[in-house]
């Protein structure tokens, strides 16, 4: 097993990359959002700002993971604290770093490569061959579209040719692995012996002081040794850019090929009031969630500036009802389709999710921009 991971180093990497993917779909790095308006920055990584609005999109994705994993059983506070999102922030900022190694770094991804893995993967063939209609099947299970995907599968790829030489360099004497073999499949024979506490407890009598006693002799292994947690990361620029030479025609072809990565489609943000529906819920559960959902429809189609005062007050989902049921730029997945029909301003009926209902309210729209290759 362990000679078929190292032979396979790269299968192995890239079938993980597909299963995460999926994950990074609503996320992706936004670094073009800057270019479009200005939102609050969270942080900074060599001139490209982590936005809010990219922030807000990953803990949303984090909640709504959470709420279908674990259905009634979640609780909002358990992703709504300082450590939760600090960590979140953490993570985006070393997937930015790590799209900026491969940007700086020259490492891109032709259109014949992104092809290839995405021919590759085998829930789009049909009869060991990729299925056009098959590939967008199942992009639109998930809330995708091709050119999101596409374009964020590039960048995973990038990022790839960053890490593969580093894990690809890593080995491990064949002693070592044998022995790792030898200790996950030994056995060993017990005998256990019951000592019930019960019965030497009424034999055995501490007082204040022996346990006074017992502190006082012991106080060094109860002490807790200083600690350090550091991270660092090096980068040498100049020997990664040594002997490269880049033309003009070089960069436009590159813009070309890349087109996407320098686009924005058109784009609504959004405002909503769930009615959360647990994943386990009976008919008559689901009955009474839609019939709520169709009241407060009814509610905010008749007073429109009034929707953030019932989205603060109504609404289940919370990590935007304290925004007034703001959710930014981000159509979570099964969304789409009713949001693309709704113009600014509008109120949609009552939309299913896997989450629950929702009450859509569009708060504003952009037209599809492509960013010209001057302003790079």
């Amino acid at each position: 097993m362990f000679e078929f991971f190292r032979t396979h180093n790269r299968w192995m990497q890239f079938i993980l990359m597909i299963l995460i993917v999926p994950s990074f779909a609503l996320v992706g790095i936004q670094g073009y959002e800057s270019f479009m308006h200005r939102e609050p920055k969270l942080a900074e990584v060599d001139g490209q700002a982590i936005l809010r609005s990219e922030f807000d999109a990953a803990h949303r994705n984090q909640v709504e993971q959470l709420q279908a994993s674990l259905g009634s059983q979640f609780d909002p506070a358990m992703v709504d604290t300082p450590a939760f999102r600090h960590k979140l922030l953490d993570d985006l900022i070393n997937r930015h770093l790590l799209a900026l190694v491969a940007t700086k770094a020259h490492f891109s991804v032709s259109d014949g490569m992104l092809r290839d893995t995405i021919a590759a993967i085998p829930q789009v063939q049909d009869n060991g061959r990729f299925s056009p209609e098959r590939y967008r099947q199942v992009l639109a299970a998930q809330g995708l579209t091709p050119a999101g995907f596409e374009a964020n599968l590039r960048g995973q790829l990038s990022v790839g040719l960053v890490l593969d030489p580093v894990s690809a360099s890593a080995s491990a004497p064949a002693s070592m692995v044998d022995s790792i073999a030898a200790t996950l499949t030994q056995q060993r024979v017990i005998a256990l012996r019951d000592f019930k506490a019960a019965d030497y407890r009424a034999k055995v009598q501490v007082s204040q002081q022996d346990i006074q006693n017992w502190y006082d002799a012991n106080k060094q292994q109860l002490s807790v040794p200083e600690q350090v947690r550091a991270q660092y990361l090096v980068l040498d620029e100049a020997a990664a850019t040594q002997g490269i030479q880049v033309k003009d025609s070089d960069i436009e072809s590159y813009y070309k090929q890349n087109i996407a990565r320098f686009s924005q489609p058109e784009r609504r943000r959004i405002s909503h009031i769930l009615i959360a529906v647990p994943a386990k819920a009976t008919d008559e559960q689901r009955k009474a969630a839609r019939a709520r959902a169709q009241e407060l429809a009814v509610q905010a189609q008749a007073n429109p500036g009034g929707f953030a005062d019932l989205a603060k007050k109504f609404s289940q989902d919370a990590g935007s009802a304290l925004q007034g049921g703001d959710l930014g730029w981000n159509v979570p997945p099964g969304l789409d389709k009713a949001v693309a029909t709704l113009s600014k301003g509008q109120i949609s009926g009552v939309v299913e999710s896997p989450a629950g209902f929702h009450i859509i309210k569009v708060t504003d729209f952009q037209p599809s921009v492509v960013k010209p290759l001057a302003a790079g």
